[in-house]
Order: structure tokens, then C-alpha cells, then sequence
């Protein structure tokens, strides 16, 4: 069933080693080669796999995936000192603080984007 395999997400990038220097050295997700592209291991034994394409990178209006903490404002503190930029917004119910992070309510969460314009996020469960 579903339920009990595991899950990984797919992201389409434009350049293999531009992506892989990105979520490799910049993030600091552990990479090994993979058929196409590129294996990357995340928490929990969750994986992303970076696609080497050139129609759909950046196309998504939406996180590809959403990175799970318990101290977002740690995190989202390392991905500025590593080079990383949140998303800000100024208005609406995503309206972030100085820091790039929105209060939802039920949890707080920031937004980053890779070299391609993919957009993912970090939340934290109030």
C-alpha cells in the first residue's frame, strides 16, 4: 500500500552541477549520482532527486517540498548566513517578518527558492 513506502520528490533543474553545488554546498543535503540527475538525502530518510530538464524548472507557483523544524528561526538564520534568501512578502495572510518568516497561525513557516526559481519552504508547528 501507499501508505507504507516511502516518498521522495522530484526537481527539475536546468544544470546538474549548478544545482548540485546549490543543494550540496549551500544547503548541505549529502548528493550521490542518480539515473538523470542526482540523489539527495534529507531528515528523516526523505529524498529529493534533481532532474536535469529544461521546460519545467521554476515553472511551479508552489513549494516543491516543505523541510519540517523545530526552530525555524535557527534555520532560516543558517540559510542567510549560507547565502540563502528568503522570499518576503509584504502583504496578505503570508506576510512575512524581518527575518522572511509569516505566523499562520497553526505554524510559522519561510520560503527560499533554488538557482532555478523552484520554490520550497520550512515550517515550524506552533
Amino acid at each position: 500500500m501507499l501508505r507504507d513506502l516511502h516518498v521522495g520528490t522530484v526537481v527539475p533543474v536546468r544544470n546538474i552541477e549548478r544545482a548540485q553545488r546549490f543543494y550540496e554546498d549551500t544547503l548541505g543535503l549529502v548528493g550521490t549520482p542518480a539515473p538523470a540527475g542526482r540523489r539527495l538525502e534529507a531528515g528523516d530518510g526523505t529524498i529529493l532527486y534533481l532532474l536535469e530538464s529544461t521546460d519545467y524548472p521554476g515553472q511551479a507557483a508552489w513549494p516543491l517540498a516543505s523541510f519540517r523544524t523545530g526552530d525555524l528561526r535557527a534555520v532560516t538564520a543558517d540559510l542567510v548566513a549560507r547565502g540563502v534568501e528568503p522570499v518576503r512578502f509584504g502583504d496578505g495572510p503570508q506576510r512575512t517578518d524581518g527575518d522572511g518568516i509569516a505566523d499562520m497561525g497553526a505554524f510559522r513557516i519561510a520560503w527560499f527558492t533554488d538557482p532555478d526559481g523552484n520554490i520550497f519552504s520550512i515550517f515550524e508547528p506552533a
